[in-house]
């Protein structure tokens, strides 16, 4: 199987991790606790990050290789070309309800919260649809070439290291208290 494939996957393993991380804090916060906007803040900025800067682009070039080994996916590559920008505006509006909480902006708690239910159904259906639908085929059509060619792509890609991250430190901290 392509390194890239099993990176992505990985990465798909990653944001699951995160994502239970975030809907147990909703959970918590539908239950009367405070939200905790810098981990929020951080959940938020580890999904879009990460996947704006590294893990969507990836999957665009596995998009383009696939498209050329089958124009039949086209449908299913639209649609999830389509969830990427979803889930990018999605990021940029829970980022800015946070940024009105900081600021001491009236942000209603249940606006949030639905945002924040919306997103991650929004990101886990996202995750389902990649795993069943682009994976298998990306298994049976990719060609040693393609494979190779994607690789380059992966040499270029940040590893994560939740532990170690400086930018993310309650993040990084709550992923390591789980291992």
């Amino acid at each position: 199987m392509s390194r890239t494939i099993e990176r992505l996957q990985a990465d798909h393993r990653e944001f699951l991790r995160v994502l239970a991380h975030m809907e147990s804090a909703m959970d918590n916060c539908l239950q009367g606790e405070e939200i905790d906007r810098p981990l929020m803040r951080e959940f938020v900025e580890y999904c879009s990050g990460h996947a704006d800067t590294f893990h969507h682009p990836l999957e665009d070039q596995l998009f383009r290789c696939l498209l050329a080994r089958d124009p039949q996916l086209a449908p299913v590559i639209r649609r999830l070309e389509q969830e990427h920008l979803e889930l990018r505006w999605a990021t940029r509006d829970l980022r800015e309800m946070l940024d009105e909480m900081q600021a001491r902006e009236l942000v209603r708690r249940d606006r949030f919260l639905e945002a924040m239910g919306e997103y991650l159904g929004l990101y886990f259906h996202h995750i389902q649809s990649e795993e069943k639908e682009l994976f298998i085929h990306a298994r049976r059509l990719l060609t040693a070439e393609d494979n190779t060619w994607l690789d380059g792509w992966l040499n270029q890609a940040p590893e994560t290291n939740f532990g170690h991250s400086e930018a993310l430190p309650r993040l990084g901290a709550v992923i390591q208290a789980e291992a």
